[in-house]
């Protein structure tokens, strides 16, 4: 019995240090796996933090490029717009254009109009108008052919000033034809 009992004690001296040995062993497994989790708590967070720094850089992202769709359309509108313009400025160019050349040939008929006349006026000379006053055979006759002279010169007044805005209607073209050109030349 003494000898069962040493072997019980010894039994259970090594079955105290064997648990011993297991409870340290699984207290620093315990630790070792609390750790190792701790650690992949802080990874699991800085990767959340990536993934929410991330998805706002993407939300920026995608505000930008909102921005520039709205931009985009803007000037796709703006530039319909501007051909539009653009095309109503070139009619009235050509239409410009048109009204310049009529006004040219307008002036130049009246400039060959005049010529004949002062030709005319220099061929004949003055005379004429001294012949008509000296055949006056009354009162009546005479302030009739002053009258005729009267009508003579403001004609003739009336297609010099009539020349004159002719001209300067051609001038006025001329120069609106340029900032139609200008103005397109700017769109």
């Amino acid at each position: 019995m003494r000898h069962f009992k040493k072997r019980v004690l010894a039994l259970l001296l090594a079955g105290a240090v064997g648990i011993g040995n297991y409870a340290s062993v699984s207290a620093s497994a315990i630790k070792d796996a609390q750790d190792k989790k701790d650690e992949a708590q802080q990874e699991l967070n800085q990767v959340n933090q990536q993934i929410q720094n991330i998805q706002s850089a993407q939300n920026s992202l995608q505000a930008e490029m909102n921005n520039y769709d709205n931009q985009l359309m803007s000037l796709l509108t703006d530039m319909d717009i501007l051909q539009s313009d653009m095309d109503t400025q070139e009619e009235e160019i050509e239409q410009a254009n048109a009204d310049l050349e009529n006004a040219k040939a307008e002036e130049q008929q009246q400039y060959d109009a005049m010529k004949q006349r002062i030709q005319y006026m220099y061929e004949k000379g003055d005379t004429e108008y001294l012949d008509i006053f000296l055949q006056v055979k009354s009162m009546a006759d005479l302030l009739n052919k002053a009258e005729y002279v009267e009508s003579i010169y403001s004609y003739d007044r009336k297609m010099l000033d009539t020349y004159q805005e002719t001209k300067q209607q051609v001038a006025d073209y001329k120069a609106q034809l340029e900032n139609d050109k200008a103005e397109m030349e700017v769109m």
